[in-house]
């Protein structure tokens, strides 16, 4: 981060997640380069009304809430620290 009217930069912590859902949005300038694309096929129209092979799915979910965000924050942890690597990956602005 640059300290504005000075060429200092300075380090500072990311401590903000911001998401974002809908329907054919776009990212685009800069913005494309820190979004992270996702896509969720739950192969059926309307997903919400869909029903479980393991009874208690969602009950057990919302009781194990806090551990399953851990799980999913430590893996993006875990891929930011490794240098967010792009194995087979190429985009255009990537020299």
């Amino acid at each position: 981060m640059r300290i504005l009217g000075k060429s200092d930069t300075i380090d500072v912590d990311c401590i903000q997640l911001v998401m974002i859902n809908g329907v054919n949005i776009r990212v685009a300038n800069d913005l494309a380069s820190r979004a992270l694309h996702m896509y969720i096929d739950p192969r059926m129209e309307n997903p919400e009304n869909r029903n479980f092979k393991r009874q208690g799915l969602i009950d057990d979910a919302r009781r194990d809430r806090a551990e399953l965000l851990a799980a999913c924050f430590t893996i993006a942890i875990a891929y930011s620290r490794a240098g967010c690597p792009i194995d087979s990956l190429r985009l255009a602005w990537v020299q």
